[in-house]
C-alpha cells in the first residue's frame, strides 16, 4: 500500500474529494481528513463519519512537527503543511493499492493546495 497525501485549503474542499475517490475504487476507510479542530463543526465531523471516513483532530491536525512526520510528511514540507493546518486547512491521506496511486494523485491534485505526498507503506 501506498499512503498519497494532498493538502487543502479547505474541510469542505477535502469533503469533495470523498465521492471521486470512492468512485475510483478506494475504500472509504482508507481515507482520513486530517483537520484543525478549530477549523471544523461537531456537524462536520458527523457528516465524514456518516460517509465512513476516518476524521483526525489530533497532533498532525495542529500541525505538530513530529505528528505530520509519523504520517509521512516529508522533513522539508512540514513547516509548509503545519501552515496550512494552522490556518484552517485539511490534510487527506488516502491508503491507496499500487493500481490506484496513479488515479488517487490524479484526483488530489486537481485541487489540493499544496504539492502531493505519495510514501510507499511495507
Amino acid at each position: 500500500m501506498t499512503t498519497v497525501m494532498g493538502l487543502f485549503e479547505g474541510f469542505a474542499e477535502a469533503q469533495r474529494v470523498i465521492h471521486p475517490l470512492v468512485a475510483q475504487g478506494i475504500r472509504r476507510e482508507d481515507i482520513t481528513l486530517i483537520v484543525n479542530r478549530e477549523a471544523i463543526t461537531v456537524g462536520d465531523v458527523m457528516v465524514a463519519a456518516a460517509w465512513g471516513v476516518n476524521v483526525d483532530v489530533g497532533p498532525a491536525s495542529r500541525g505538530e512537527p513530529v505528528a505530520l512526520l509519523a504520517l509521512g510528511v516529508p522533513a522539508e514540507a512540514v513547516q509548509s503543511y503545519a501552515m496550512v493546518l494552522d490556518a484552517g486547512g485539511t490534510l487527506v491521506s488516502v491508503a491507496a493499492a499500487e493500481p490506484q496511486v496513479d488515479a488517487v494523485e490524479l484526483l488530489l491534485g486537481r485541487s489540493a493546495a499544496a504539492e502531493l505526498v505519495a510514501v510507499g507503506v511495507p
